[in-house]
């Protein structure tokens, strides 16, 4: 249709247009009036995946083909309940007596509250790991802009130190095997 058509149709429709713009404006102010605000923040991390083995001092290089692997590998990482229970305690709110008696109130008490508070974490966390480059990006959402923010810096501290204990801790166990076998020789 042509414009020198469509301009009569409108014309003589111009009602039914203004009362269907009308009905989408008022819709979309209603539903932002009665949903409760959401505030998001982000943090992005920076993954080396070239480098230098921090514990061996050998330079460690990966097939370009597996960077999306090892990013999908570090998503992983960082919204698992472990990286999620030391984001609760980096941020505070493993002693929060509101989140403890809605875990009350909602479970019975029952099971572990951790677990329980990670997983209602882990719902409003985001991990988008870049497609084609080493960056990732945490985002989290709330009701609270300050908590918000806290809770997305919380996870990238949380997965810095689990990924931190997971080079360290194999060096510990095979320094503490060799001490005992050189002890014993």
């Amino acid at each position: 249709m042509r414009l020198d058509q469509l301009l009569p149709v409108l014309r003589a429709r111009w009602r039914a247009v203004v009362v269907t713009w009308a009905a989408v404006v008022a819709t979309a102010l209603l539903v932002s009036l009665v949903l409760p605000p959401r505030y998001e923040a982000t943090a992005t991390l920076l993954l080396d995946i070239n480098g230098a083995d921090p514990l061996a001092g050998q330079a460690v290089f990966r097939p370009a083909g597996s960077l999306s692997t090892h990013m999908a590998t570090q998503a992983d990482v960082m919204k698992s309940e472990a990286v999620a229970i030391g984001a609760l305690r980096i941020a505070g709110l493993d002693r929060d007596a509101e989140w403890q008696q809605k875990w009350r109130s909602r479970t019975g008490g029952q099971g572990s509250y951790e677990a329980w508070l990670a997983g209602q974490v882990l719902r409003r966390l985001d991990v988008r790991p870049s497609r084609d480059s080493n960056v990732m990006t945490v985002g989290y959402t709330s009701p609270d802009p300050e908590q918000s923010a806290a809770l997305a810096n919380a996870f990238v501290h949380a997965y810095i130190e689990a990924t931190l204990r997971m080079k360290v801790d194999p060096a510990k166990e095979f320094n503490t095997f060799f001490a005992g076998r050189a002890s014993r020789a």
